[in-house]
C-alpha cells in the first residue's frame, strides 16, 4: 500500500467532494442513497451518455443518406456550371468573329450588346437553375 501524504490526502479529498457535489445535482452519482446507507448507487434521472446501437446506426444511415443527397446535388451544380461556362465561351467566340468581321463602329457596339445580352441571358437562366435545384444538402455531424 502507498503512502498518501497528508496534504495530498486533502487534495483529493477536495477534489473528489468538489467532483461529487458538482455531479450531485444531476442525480448520478451521490455520496450516499436515499436509504443513507453510503453504497452511492442511486440511479436518479442522468441521461446516459452511451447512445445504444439502434441509435448510432439510425444516425449513420442518415448521415450515408445525407452524403448520397450532397453527391448527387454536387454533380447537378457541376453541370450547371459547366453549362453556363460553355454558353458564355461560346457568346465570347461569336464577339470574336463579330469584331473581326465588323467594318464600322456601330457593328462593334451592335456585337458587344449581343455579348452583354447573351451573358445576361445566360446568368438568368443559371439562377434560375440553381433556384430550382435548392439549398445545397448539409451532413449532420456525429
Amino acid at each position: 500500500m502507498s503512502t498518501i501524504y497528508p496534504r495530498r490526502r486533502r487534495l483529493v479529498a477536495g477534489i473528489l467532494a468538489a467532483s461529487l457535489a458538482v455531479l450531485a445535482p444531476v442525480g448520478g452519482v451521490s455520496a450516499k442513497s436515499e436509504d443513507g446507507s453510503g453504497s452511492g448507487s442511486d440511479t436518479g434521472t442522468a441521461p446516459s451518455l452511451v447512445t445504444s446501437r439502434e441509435d448510432r446506426a439510425a444516425a449513420r444511415a442518415a448521415r450515408a443518406e445525407s452524403r448520397a443527397a450532397l453527391r448527387t446535388w454536387l454533380a447537378a451544380n457541376k453541370e450547371l456550371r459547366q453549362a453556363r461556362a460553355a454558353t458564355v465561351s461560346s457568346a465570347r467566340e461569336v464577339l470574336r468573329a463579330a469584331m473581326d468581321a465588323a467594318s464600322s463602329a456601330e457593328d462593334r457596339r451592335a456585337a458587344r450588346d449581343a455579348f452583354k445580352e447573351a451573358l445576361q441571358a445566360a446568368k438568368v437562366a443559371h439562377d434560375a437553375a440553381v433556384a430550382e435545384l435548392g439549398p445545397r444538402p448539409v451532413v449532420p455531424r456525429g
